[in-house]
């Protein structure tokens, strides 16, 4: 009876350390794909709205060189259409002038690309998000909000339009709607 019990007794304790081991190594190969689940979804974003930021960058540069005519809103919002062909994950993108003028392209539902001047006084948010720009020396993303033309929120990416001598001559902002990156 004794050496019955004895052999339970460790096949017990043998048992509850067997399971608490395979616990942990579970845990952990629960926690490791979640994070390269986590990994894959960040680098998908990451290829989708990369892209849109370094094209800014190029237009920002185009501009500030004067290959593209910031006095002329046909100029601004024509690089922009061609800019959004070419990053079909952009909604949105406008260029914001010292007169407080947005001249923007804007991808409607069927595709085609809208071109428009508004004044952003009248956007949401507009002079705020324009002295945001004036202030900064590089790309960078601003927050998450709604935008009632799409009926989604959107995520957007600004950067500033420099001269050689650093003087602010505008600012470039694209939209990318959060539905898009979902699809």
């Amino acid at each position: 009876a004794l050496a019955f019990v004895s052999l339970a007794l460790i096949s017990g304790v043998a048992y509850i350390a067997v399971l608490a081991g395979a616990t942990g190594t579970a845990e952990r190969l629960l926690v490791d794909r979640a994070a390269r689940v986590v990994d894959a979804q960040v680098a998908l974003v990451r290829s989708r709205l990369d892209p849109v930021g370094e094209q800014l960058e190029l237009i920002a540069s185009l501009a500030a060189a004067g290959r593209i005519d910031i006095e002329s809103p046909v100029d601004v919002r024509e690089a922009l259409a061609v800019m959004m062909a070419q990053v079909p994950a952009v909604s949105a993108v406008g260029f914001a002038t010292l007169d407080l003028k947005l001249h923007r392209a804007v991808r409607e539902a069927d595709g085609r690309i809208k071109r428009e001047t508004v004044s952003l006084v009248e956007q949401p948010q507009g002079m705020e998000r324009f002295r945001q720009l004036q202030t900064s020396q590089g790309t960078f993303w601003g927050a998450l909000f709604w935008s009632e033309a799409i009926k989604q929120p959107v995520v957007n990416v600004r950067t500033p339009v420099r001269r050689i001598d650093n003087a602010f001559i505008g600012g470039l902002i694209a939209t990318v709607a959060v539905g898009d990156l979902s699809y």
